[in-house]
């Protein structure tokens, strides 16, 4: 999620590039998402141009120290900890909804 840009949001159809360079098999694919996903990331995109209007990474710090600047992955996982903590889940991570869709693609065969 840290190395999503920008422009790899398709918000006509839906749909998020992931960047063969991100990927560990180094294969580009192309993710739909949900029309109540479009709705937060048009929510998101909002907020994100009074951060920032310039193309480039999604995600942006909104701290004073490092304002504007990409999320990196050791903040996106303290956010989550934090998140999850607070939400009474101590074992819910930054891998734990990976591990549920793929639980959910087998079970559907």
């Amino acid at each position: 999620m840290c190395s999503l840009r920008s422009d790899d949001l398709d918000p006509a159809h839906r749909t998020l590039r992931v960047r063969s360079e991100t990927t560990k098999n180094r294969l580009e694919r192309v993710v739909p998402y949900s029309a109540s996903t479009g709705v937060l990331m048009s929510a998101y995109l909002a907020h994100r141009a009074t951060v920032s209007r310039a193309r480039g990474p999604l995600f942006l710090s909104e701290s004073r120290r490092n304002y504007g600047q990409p999320l990196t992955l050791w903040t996106w996982s303290k956010v989550v900890r934090r998140i999850a903590l607070a939400a009474g889940v101590p074992r819910f991570s930054t891998h734990t909804t990976r591990h549920l869709c793929l639980t959910d693609l087998a079970r559907m065969g």
